[in-house]
């Protein structure tokens, strides 16, 4: 997978310090809740962590910029390999400790043996303590085939190329590589791959589509189950306003 990921990423030579990455950090570095202790002392998640490189001033020559606010002086890269039966359970959990525990704005590279998923989040400087962040929001690809490679994918690969990304700070950087994930979820609405600039919005919009299909689900599934003509009725009506809200929604994707 490093082999796959550089070839993605195509980053100057002096961006990678390949390294194993043990999930012992976290328990050593900080104070996890209990939960997220579990996950850290479950056997074989994930099967491998890998510190692929870093993006900073000195490995890809963009500056750096950093306030009050914010702050992106290093993008540290990170594959992290999942079983079969990790990948469908405990994909979202892990990818979220990595973004909340680590100060840093990073990037993440998962996967199994067949798909892979690439994750970024937004993060602010807590006010509190100006050496911890507030993660604010993840940004996460459908899971994609490593096998299969259709026109979609092929264009969100290109735009993840270092010389296609907005280089004129390590912020932009980074909006870079979230703007191709939220383009990549759209495209897999529209079917077309196409940079666009109001990722905010459009994630937003995205997440609610999301949130519709999930109710959707649950409703159909009462519908199956029940023999009631009321509820039936009651349920049908609910699912009738979902698909209308969805189709307004996948209108202004």
């Amino acid at each position: 997978m490093i082999e796959i990921v550089q070839d993605i990423l195509q980053l100057p030579k002096l961006a990678y310090a390949i390294r194993n990455f043990p999930k012992s950090f976290f328990d050593r570095n900080f104070k996890l809740t209990a939960t997220e202790k579990r996950y850290i002392n479950t056997p074989y998640l994930p099967l491998k962590a890998t510190w692929l490189g870093e993006l900073n001033t000195k490995t890809i020559n963009v500056p750096i910029i950093e306030n009050e606010d914010y702050s992106y002086t290093r993008i540290p890269v990170f594959i992290i390999q999942f079983s079969a039966e990790h990948w469908e359970t405990d994909l979202e959990k892990i990818c979220t400790l990595y973004h909340k525990y680590i100060a840093f704005p990073i990037i993440i590279f998962a996967h199994n043996t067949e798909e892979y998923i690439l994750s970024t989040a937004t993060k602010s400087i807590n006010k509190n303590d100006k050496t911890k962040r507030v993660l604010e929001q993840q940004f996460t690809t459908p899971k994609i085939s490593l096998l299969l490679k259709g026109e979609v994918e092929m264009k969100f690969r290109e735009s993840l190329q270092f010389q296609n990304l907005n280089r004129i700070n390590l912020k932009t950087v980074y909006e870079s590589y979230t703007a191709s994930i939220v383009n990549y979820r759209r495209a897999k609405k529209v079917g077309v791959f196409e940079l666009r600039k109001e990722t905010k919005a459009l994630n937003e919009n995205l997440n609610e589509i999301q949130t519709i299909e999930k109710e959707a689900r649950g409703i159909k599934n009462k519908l199956i189950k029940t023999k009631d003509i009321r509820e039936k009725v009651e349920l049908q009506m609910q699912l009738g306003k979902l698909r209308e809200r969805q189709s307004q929604l996948e209108k202004e994707l």
